[in-house]
């Protein structure tokens, strides 16, 4: 589990990198960070909590979905510039 963060943290990276400025950023790209942000929230409360069990709500769980359809989007990106 921790790759995978690792490397979606990667390509959101990649994908920041690529913008010139702010404004080429929309939601679609937000939503993945906001998501991981509230993962890297509720892991810092668990661990300073570690009794406190919580469960993932189904509506966070949407948003990392997000994330792999962000990381198909990329991919296709990647993909069609080889093929150029």
């Amino acid at each position: 589990m921790i790759f995978q963060f690792r490397r979606t943290l990667n390509e959101i990276l990649a994908e920041l990198k690529r913008l010139e400025c702010a404004g080429d950023m929309d939601e679609e790209l937000m939503t993945p960070i906001r998501t991981i942000l509230e993962i890297m929230e509720a892991v810092q409360e668990q661990q300073t909590n570690p009794k406190k069990e919580e469960k993932i709500p189904e509506l966070q769980y949407e948003k990392m979905m997000h994330l792999t359809r962000l990381r198909e989007m990329m991919k296709k990106e990647s993909e069609g510039k080889a093929n150029e």
